[in-house]
C-alpha cells in the first residue's frame, strides 16, 4: 500500500529507507496510516516529532499527536551545505525534492510557527527557494513576509502552476524551474 501511495507521488519506494516511513495495515484507529517520523537535523536518528498521513478509510489527511505542539521543521529531507535550500508545505514533497537531488525541508503545512522559524534561524542557509503548491500562493504571503524580514540571505519565490505540487509535478519541469537557482 505505502509502495503505491509513494508511486502516485513519484517517489521510488527503494529510497525511502532514510526517511522511516512505515505504514501501518493492522486493526484499529491508526489502520491505513504512514507513520512520518521527524529526525533532529544534527543527531540524524533523534526523534523529535511524528505524524500520521490516513490513506485508507474514511479519514484521508494529515493528524499530528495532542500534546506535542506544532510540528517542527520536517529536515529529514535537508543536506547542510548544499544550496540551495527548498522550502516547501508537504513532507511528501521534501522527500521528492531529496530524491531528485535537492535538499528539502517541509513545514508540514501552508504556515510557518514559532518554532519552525527558530529552526530555520538555527540552519546554515545561503538561499532559500519557496516551491508554491500551485493551490497555495495566497497561503503563503504571510510566511514569505515574516522569512524575508528575519533573514538576509537571498529568498526566491517558484510558483509551480494551478493543480500542482512537488510530489506530483514532471521532474522535467521542476529541474526547469529550480535551474535558474542552482550555479
Amino acid at each position: 500500500v505505502l509502495e503505491v501511495f509513494l508511486k502516485g507521488r513519484n517517489i521510488p519506494y527503494s529510497n525511502i529507507s532514510p526517511f522511516g516511513l512505515e505504514y501501518y495495515g493492522g486493526e484499529g484507529r491508526n489502520r491505513g496510516a504512514i507513520y512520518i517520523p521527524y529526525y533532529d537535523c544534527e543527531e540524524k536518528y533523534r526523534l523529535t516529532y511524528y505524524t500520521l498521513r490516513y490513506i485508507l478509510g474514511e479519514y484521508r489527511g494529515y493528524r499530528h499527536p495532542k500534546g506535542l505542539g506544532p510540528p517542527p521543521l520536517y529536515l529529514n529531507a535537508f543536506r547542510g551545505g548544499v544550496e540551495p535550500t527548498i522550502l516547501v508545505e508537504g513532507v511528501f514533497d521534501a522527500i521528492r525534492l531529496h530524491t531528485l537531488g535537492y535538499s528539502a525541508i517541509a513545514l508540514s503545512g501552508k504556515h510557518i510557527n514559532p518554532l519552525q522559524l527558530k529552526g530555520l534561524l538555527a540552519l546554515d542557509i545561503q538561499s532559500l527557494i519557496v516551491l508554491l503548491d500551485g493551490d497555495a500562493i495566497l497561503d503563503w504571503v504571510d510566511t514569505v513576509r515574516i522569512l524575508r524580514s528575519l533573514f538576509t540571505y537571498p529568498i526566491h519565490i517558484v510558483y509551480l502552476g494551478v493543480a500542482k505540487d512537488p510530489a506530483s509535478a514532471v521532474e522535467g519541469e521542476l529541474r526547469s524551474l529550480l535551474k535558474p537557482y542552482y550555479v
